[in-house]
């Protein structure tokens, strides 16, 4: 089921390329990673995913791999609209396997 929400703010931005790519933001009272998946003809895709708080940290501090924060759901498919920033919200039962990082894949290739 889709639904409208307010559009999220940015509470850590991890991969950013003309605006935030790989993020953070509290959607729906929880803290979620966001990936921009799709962008262009007037909206952004993102693909959203539930980890916890300490996969999160985890991952920004490369010691948790990149598709195993990805890859723990709820997961949802959000859409913004360009210029109005209306929020659509739709939960996914996952994301296909070409949509995920490769395993052991960190943050930072350092």
């Amino acid at each position: 089921m889709k639904s409208e929400i307010l559009a999220p703010e940015v509470v850590d931005t991890f991969f950013w390329y003309d605006g935030p790519v790989l993020y953070s933001a509290y959607i729906l009272g929880q803290l979620r990673l966001v990936t921009l998946i799709d962008f262009g003809d007037g909206a952004n895709t993102y693909m959203v995913s539930s980890p916890s708080e300490a996969q999160m940290k985890g991952m920004a501090e490369n010691r948790v791999p990149l598709r195993d924060v990805s890859d723990t759901g709820p997961f949802y498919r959000m859409t913004i609209a360009d210029f109005t920033a209306k929020t659509i919200l739709e939960e996914v039962e996952g994301w296909p396997e070409d949509m995920l990082p490769d395993p052991g894949v960190l943050l930072s290739l350092d």
